[in-house]
């Protein structure tokens, strides 16, 4: 029969240690419900500012707090396809509600889409075209940034700290400061993308270019090809050369 070796009374240093754990874990039941306390406060605070702000009828109104769910809810199985094309409804009170001439887009005087059918569109077009541009000059960049390609850090480094900087700011940063300037628009939306997408492949592109297979260039030099001095003209037969190690 096995015979426990461990002690059925702590020691000294055992009773000092569980003591002094048992402080801790009272302060932070303490400090939990002071948290929970001032949590409770707030809100009240904030519930009754609320009241106060809407002349009382806040807590009138919070049993309809979730009323706009049941205006969601559609009345017949077509009412979302007539919501999503526009259509005349049955329900038409003569608000804006069933029939809104604003939302619309007419192609000639009496044939229309819905705007946002438009606006989405417009939306892939302008993801389209955008990833085209950056992929275009990121590709180009990515050459430039290469070191395989490119020996002089002085032309290298700086295309990596600009596209480092191009990839840096989201999309949403770069819209808004040309938002700032140019206004509502597809363009801004295009710059945004475009810039991002320049850094973001750039770097994916030179990390390929700096992977590829160089022996055919060294061989190449080996049998004496004379056009690889660090010219702008060699640079660029070397990269178009690499072209096939890379796709």
């Amino acid at each position: 029969m096995a015979v426990s070796t461990l002690p059925r009374t702590l020691s000294q240093t055992g009773m000092v240690v569980e003591r002094h754990w048992q402080e801790l874990a009272s302060k932070r039941r303490l400090y939990t419900w002071l948290c929970f306390g001032l949590l409770a406060i707030a809100l009240s605070g904030s519930l009754w500012f609320a009241n106060e702000t809407n002349s009382g009828k806040f807590f009138d109104r919070l049993p309809y707090f979730f009323g706009f769910i049941e205006d969601l809810v559609p009345r017949d199985g077509m009412e979302v396809v007539r919501a999503m094309f526009d259509l005349p409804s049955p329900y038409d009170d003569g608000s804006f509600k069933y029939n809104y001439p604003e939302g619309r887009l007419y192609l000639t005087d009496t044939i229309y889409v819905p705007e946002y059918f438009h606006k989405m569109l417009e939306t892939l077009n302008i993801a389209i075209l955008s990833t085209f541009i950056g992929v275009f000059f990121g590709f180009i960049l990515s050459f430039l940034a290469a070191k395989n390609l490119v020996s002089s850090p002085w032309i290298r480094g700086p295309v990596r700290r600009v596209m480092e900087l191009l990839r840096a700011f989201p999309e949403v940063v770069i819209a808004g400061f040309f938002l700032a300037i140019l206004s509502l628009g597809p363009i801004p939306a295009i710059i945004a993308v475009a810039v991002h997408t320049i850094g973001a492949l750039g770097k994916m592109f030179f990390e390929v270019v700096e992977n590829a297979d160089m022996r055919p260039e060294e061989g190449l030099r080996a049998a004496g090809e004379t056009g690889s001095s660090g010219s702008g003209s060699a640079s660029c037969r070397r990269s178009c050369r690499i072209l096939p190690a890379i796709s």
